[in-house]
């Protein structure tokens, strides 16, 4: 598994080369990237990963301290997703 920070997560291109290589990998991704879902109709839905987290429920949530000065709590999650180069620029 290839991990890999925020600057990476945000490379369509890097990404791309990635998945060519059949490679698994972990990253963030800024907020603000646009995703498109495809529901059980086989009907796609596009949005922002911000948008999308306001639909998931708090049991799929994770909360983490971090230690930082003041104390720093976040909630995490993970979420699978492909690159595709029909999208460019864009999560599938």
């Amino acid at each position: 598994i290839v991990l890999i920070d925020a600057g990476y997560g945000n490379n369509t291109n890097f990404l791309k080369q990635l998945e060519k290589r059949k490679l698994k990998y972990l990253g963030d991704v800024a907020k603000n990237r646009t995703i498109f879902i495809s529901k059980k109709s086989k009907s796609t839905a596009k949005l922002r990963l911000d948008e999308l987290a306001k639909f998931l429920p708090s049991r799929v949530w994770e909360k983490i301290s971090l230690p930082a000065q003041p104390e720093k709590t976040v909630w995490a999650n993970t979420l699978e997703a492909y690159v595709t180069s029909l999208l460019p620029d864009l999560w599938l």
